[in-house]
């Protein structure tokens, strides 16, 4: 039987950071067990923005701590580290635009300027102020972001969010963690027993078994099942969500813009006899109705890159995973439709649909959305899971957060609210949702 110190279920991005924070603590021989390759089940998938604007102390708390480890890597090795921000723009009256955000900037968030002097996204990160900056007047609006629809009435540019490369994060992660001595074995963890003497035993579908005194849960969407296996029931569920990467082949959008994101529920703009069409089909008539707000897209890659990641969550059942994932065919149309509403100028996508690609993954989440870290019910058990909608942004801090409870190094004060068996019920009545 191969032998480890500690050996952690999953090689998505939460798993290699637990390996490389645990790596750096000296914490003996690490392996990361997966069926697939290391980050492509729903690691890959991620639009791979990031921000500290959350509407929970909890949240802005773990991500401003993720943001800061980003920042070394991006000294260390390198990770396309940006901070254009998330601008987000509302067409309906800025009060309750308002009155949340100054909610999220008394959580720790940072100041907010409202209408004042307004610096912009042409320098360094390093020097982009923090919290958010709120305009209300038109023509400040117009002349810094002339491409908004022409009824915006406010706008919410939250400074310390922007991309990165996940593939050079994640990689950097993992390559590190390897020279410091951890293995990744490609295989299906089907068990997991505790041994008599202590310690447990890890079976795999091949047949290996590894033993082991410390067992790490970073399954992603297969958390729940994981979890069941070293006996403990946690609160999860997977959601289905997709995004579009399209080819701006009209150069419609500028390619310094921030992450742009529409505030508003919104209804699309049918013609007659595409309404007819959806409404005589029962899987697409929702397309009628009004729409969730947060349709949302970024430019990626660089200056000369025609590409562009567009995002919207216009449907999230709670189904089990399954793969290979199924993607809706209408999925691109429709979120180019999302957008034109907030970028006019993008209608000329909605008649002739650019070149897309469309791929998507399961979002492991708890009601509260807030992920679990922390010990399990057993000896040696830890989990870090529930990481669904923010799981790049948020793993720098997940992996030393989990990395600490293994070593059993002094934990952060937003430990408690993050450890596996809180009161989640409690944690919705104060965060409701966690989310924007």
């Amino acid at each position: 039987m191969q032998q480890a110190d500690i050996a952690i279920c999953g090689a998505g991005i939460a798993g290699i950071s637990t390996a490389f924070q645990l790596t750096r603590k000296g914490a003996g021989k690490i392996v990361l067990i997966d069926p697939e390759s290391p980050m492509t089940v729903t690691s890959d998938k991620s639009s791979e923005s990031y921000r500290n604007w959350w509407p929970s102390r909890t949240m802005v708390a773990l991500i401003d701590r993720s943001i800061d480890l980003l920042e070394g890597f991006e000294e260390e090795f390198g990770i396309g580290l940006g901070r254009r921000g998330y601008l987000f723009a509302t067409a309906e009256s800025p009060d309750s635009f308002m009155a949340d955000a100054q909610a999220i900037s008394a959580l720790g968030a940072g100041p907010l300027r409202i209408d004042e002097e307004y610096r912009g996204g042409d320098v360094p990160w390093s020097q982009i102020p923090p919290g958010a900056d709120i305009m209300t007047e038109p023509s400040d609006i117009s002349s810094r972001f002339p491409y908004l629809n022409d009824d915006v009435t406010a706008v919410l540019h939250a400074r310390r969010a922007g991309w990165f490369d996940s593939k050079r994060y994640g990689g950097g992660l993992l390559e590190s963690a390897r020279d410091a001595g951890a293995n990744v074995i490609s295989d299906q963890v089907v068990a997991v027993e505790e041994n008599p003497g202590g310690g447990y035993s890890v079976v795999l579908e091949s047949g290996e078994q590894i033993g082991t005194e410390v067992f790490v849960n970073a399954a992603g969407p297969s958390a729940a099942q994981v979890a069941e296996m070293v006996g403990d029931d946690l609160p999860l569920f997977t959601e289905l969500h997709t995004k579009v990467v399209f080819r701006d082949h009209l150069r419609l959008v500028p390619r310094d813009a921030p992450m742009l994101l529409w505030a508003d529920r919104q209804r699309l703009d049918w013609d007659d006899e595409e309404r007819e069409a959806l409404a005589t089909d029962p899987d697409l008539a929702y397309l009628l109705d009004e729409l969730p707000a947060l349709c949302h897209f970024h430019p990626e890659g660089s200056e000369e890159s025609p590409w562009v990641v567009g995002q919207w969550s216009v449907t999230t059942p709670r189904t089990p995973p399954v793969f290979p994932i199924e993607i809706d065919p209408m999925y691109a149309e429709v979120v180019l439709r999302g957008l034109s509403t907030m970028i006019p100028r993008l209608a000329p996508y909605t008649e002739w649909l650019p070149s897309t690609s469309v791929d998507g993954g399961y979002y492991t989440r708890t009601e509260s959305n807030h992920p679990l870290i922390g010990a399990g019910s057993a000896p040696g058990v830890f989990h870090v899971v529930g990481l669904g909608g923010f799981g790049l942004m948020a793993s720098a801090a997940a992996g030393e957060l989990a990395a600490n409870w293994v070593v059993g190094a002094d934990l952060p004060e937003y430990a408690t609210a993050l450890r596996p068996g809180r009161d989640e019920e409690s944690l919705l009545e104060i965060s409701g949702k966690g989310q924007l």
